[in-house]
């Protein structure tokens, strides 16, 4: 089975800002190759994920929470599928966890110091790397400079010109630790076996030992990578997933000077993202000359879907379905999560085409992506069946699909098929 998947652990102590920016991370540069799916403790303990997921990754948030509730089968599920070759990235408290031992805030009354039971990092990770921490609070929030160790993230194919042109960009940063003697072993990020662990990137050299916050640590590993069996582990303090758009007057609060840096980064960030990405195996190829990465994402365009009654619905059925649909939407748009959905029905947007796309809601469609939002997937109901698709030229026979089903002696198995050549998430819209 291929590795189409990238799981996001959602569940319990998971930070809401971590969560949704590791969301729309994995989203805005993999939403055609990957379906992304939030799963919970109980999906990870249960469901067969492992053989299908090229990637699980557990954002910032609360570590003794992913103890108390992904122990024993989920933890046993997740250490086999990355052994067995698997690919798992943590972030801030998901890097504490996949540590061999996590210490938090020694001598204060957020204490938190014990084993944890994953250890791909055979290591103590501590922090905060800064004080000032506070749960669900940006008080102890800064933006710091990473020092970046090109010589392993780089590719063997790029260019002097592109290491040259990386610079050590601002991350955004709240109560992550760094990786205690990670900088006296070393891994071959090009798959030898040789040793265990490899340092991405250093914290500035303004880092304070959490026991002495008197004691400066140089050289403190904010950045990791780690083979375990056959598989990659790749442990981060810093939140490199979070963008300086996360942040509005309305959420959160953030001091000028902080917002400045990360926005002024926001460019070199995304280019650490696709040499992360890289080394974990999502990035698949870069182009000869060294410069940039493949725009993988950009392969596969998505296609509108269409909701067609195959069997004889009723006309009370139909209207009950279209209004239900049309209460979901605000203006013409469902969002989901994961997805704006454009929902119309066929018939009707074909008599006023016009009027359904004028040209200034393109342009706002147009700035819209350029500020990072979500271009709407295309949803029509076909009021007629299948009759209303005759001209389009779709690479399914319908009409096929519909005759075998009306001589099926079932009543409401089939009556209703949802169609489309590609889209994002099957999942998003049976759900909704």
């Amino acid at each position: 089975m291929g590795k189409i998947n990238i799981l996001v652990y959602g569940n319990h102590g998971i930070s809401n800002l971590s969560l949704s920016q590791t969301v729309d991370m994995f989203k805005q540069k993999y939403r055609n190759r990957y379906a992304l799916l939030v799963v919970d403790s109980i999906q990870l303990a249960n469901e067969p994920w492992e053989d299908s997921t090229a990637l699980l990754a557990i954002p910032g948030g609360q570590d003794l929470e992913y103890l108390k509730h992904l122990g024993g089968l989920a933890n046993n599920k997740i250490k086999q599928y990355v052994e067995q070759g698997g690919k798992v990235l943590g972030i801030c408290a998901g890097a504490y966890y996949f540590s061999s031992t996590c210490v938090f805030e020694p001598n204060s009354e957020l204490e938190v110091i014990g084993d944890r039971p994953l250890k791909f990092f055979p290591g103590e990770c501590r922090g905060a790397a800064y004080p000032g921490f506070r749960y669900n609070s940006e008080v102890g929030a800064r933006a710091v400079k990473m020092r970046l160790n090109t010589e392993v993230l780089t590719p063997n194919l790029a260019s002097k010109e592109y290491i040259e042109s990386l610079k050590s960009p601002f991350l955004y940063y709240n109560g992550g630790g760094y990786f205690v003697g990670a900088g006296d072993t070393k891994y071959d990020v090009t798959g030898g076996t040789r040793n265990e662990v490899q340092v991405l990137a250093w914290y500035p050299n303004d880092v304070f030992d959490p026991y002495n916050r008197d004691k400066v640590v140089e050289n403190a590993p904010s950045m990791i990578l780690c083979r375990v069996g056959k598989g990659l582990a790749l442990l981060s303090g810093v939140h490199f997933e979070v963008s300086y758009s996360a942040f509005s007057i309305h959420r959160h609060s953030l001091p000028e000077h902080v917002l400045h840096d990360l926005k002024k980064s926001q460019q070199d960030r995304l280019k650490l993202l696709d040499l992360i990405f890289y080394h974990l195996g999502l990035q698949e190829s870069w182009l000869p000359d060294g410069t940039k990465p493949v725009k993988i994402e950009n392969d596969l365009a998505i296609t509108p879907s269409y909701i067609v009654p195959i069997k004889n619905v009723s006309v009370t059925e139909v209207a009950n379905f279209t209004y239900k649909m049309r209460s979901l939407s605000s203006n013409g748009l469902i969002r989901d999560s994961f997805d704006n959905i454009k929902f119309d029905i066929l018939e009707q947007l074909e008599a006023k085409e016009q009027q359904a796309r004028p040209e200034n809601q393109d342009q706002n469609l147009d700035s819209q992506d350029a500020r990072g939002d979500k271009r709407p997937i295309e949803l029509y109901f076909c009021n007629y069946g299948t009759s209303s698709l005759d001209h389009k030229k779709l690479k399914f026979d319908l009409s096929l699909f519909k005759n075998h089903m009306n001589m099926n002696k079932t009543t409401h198995f089939g009556s209703w098929v949802i169609y489309t050549d590609i889209t994002t998430s099957t999942q998003t819209f049976l759900e909704k």
